[in-house]
């Protein structure tokens, strides 16, 4: 809605003539819970200008959804325009920061478009910036700074969306990997790491700008020993975005590599253990110590079926044990005890079906019990 209702500011009004006033779900209260003021929608063709008859720059602004600081919701559908003009420099030229403007009395509409000059950004709570632009006959007109945004998936109609949220993506796959939830595990800090961080893999474009750094200090409270001391709740200069969200991508990949997370070691075969077949499996003999936590044993896929248990023999343990599929692998956990594991120690895999003549691959991983 661009247009004022049939009611007039300052008047009298009963809650049914609120019913959907708004098209977009966002409310003041929905924002006093995340204060994530910004874009929520916005794509390429979202700002145009031309040059009118009277040498003046004419810009119109359509497509856009956002909340502003002071929590009001805005919404420019398709179909609406809001135009504004500015005026253009000796040389043909104009650079100016794109504002829409909500709930002014003085204006004859709900919404309406604001061009600044660009020493004069003073965001306030009834305005969406929309980001900061340039215009000369050339190259027409060119978005230079990027607007504050709700979540990264705002701008994901730009061409070079990719790139700028690309240290969020690599940093958050890199964690994932590092993390990787075994079939059975004591330590619930490192299962929630890992469920934590692949959720974060999945949906991380589409979560508010708060969601993803309270993600980040969660994962850095999990990775502390102990209980520790639960992380002060986000605060807004913690998502802060007052000169735009160019840098933001890199400062939120750097909340995630601020802290300690629960992460896996992979065991070095000769150095840190030595794999023997026989008829019956395999017998792995320990080259160091490992301390409590977890051991994971991974093997190709195509060695044996996720469904066909392995019998791992372990002293003082003799159980089977069925494995999990993660991507081409099929994994098994053993849990360590409280004392761990001493160098020299052995334990026997068996399975009819590692009764190969070729050599088997096998990859050791083991978790800490509360590691930092």
């Amino acid at each position: 809605m661009t247009d004022w209702p049939s009611w007039k500011p300052n008047s009298v009004l009963k809650a049914a003539q609120l019913v959907a006033l708004e098209d977009y779900l966002l409310t003041p209260w929905r924002f006093t819970t995340d204060f994530c003021a910004g874009v929520d929608s916005m794509r390429p063709e979202s700002v145009v200008a031309r040059v009118s008859d009277n040498n003046a720059l004419t810009v119109s602004v359509s497509a856009v959804r956002g909340i502003t600081a002071g929590g009001c919701p805005i919404v420019v559908s398709d179909s609406a325009l809001l135009s504004a003009q500015t005026e253009l420099q000796k040389d043909g030229s104009a650079a100016f920061d794109a504002f829409v403007r909500v709930n002014d009395e003085a204006s004859p509409t709900k919404l309406a478009l604001d061009l600044k000059a660009r020493d004069g950004l003073a965001q306030k709570g009834e305005q969406l910036w929309l980001g900061r632009f340039s215009w000369d006959a050339q190259a027409g007109l060119r978005r230079t700074t990027r607007p504050p945004v709700r979540r990264l998936a705002a701008l994901r109609a730009d061409p070079d969306w990719a790139q700028w949220v690309a240290p969020v993506g690599a940093t958050i796959k890199t964690l994932a990997a590092r993390l990787r939830p075994p079939p059975q595990m004591e330590d619930s800090r490192l299962v929630a790491s890992a469920v934590e961080a692949h959720r974060l893999r999945y949906e991380w474009p589409t979560l508010t700008i708060v969601a993803l750094v309270r993600a980040a200090r969660f994962l850095s409270w999990l990775g502390k020993p102990g209980d520790g001391e639960v992380p002060d709740p986000v605060q807004p200069e913690d998502c802060a975005q007052e000169q735009g969200s160019d840098l933001l991508p890199q400062r939120l990949a750097s909340y995630f590599n601020s802290g300690p997370v629960p992460t896996a070691e992979r065991l070095m075969p000769e150095r840190d253990y030595r794999v023997s077949q026989g008829r019956d499996g395999i017998t792995v003999t320990l080259s160091r110590a490992l301390a409590a936590g977890l051991l994971e044993l991974r093997f190709p896929q195509a060695t044996f079926s996720a469904s066909e248990p392995l019998t791992i023999s372990a002293p003082p343990i003799l159980r089977p044990m069925t494995g999990i599929a993660v991507g081409p692998e099929l994994r098994f956990a053993l849990p360590l005890s409280e004392r761990g594991f001493v160098a020299g120690y052995r334990f026997d895999v068996l399975s009819n079906r590692l009764a190969t003549p070729a050599p088997l691959t096998l990859e050791l991983w083991h978790s800490k019990k509360n590691e930092v």
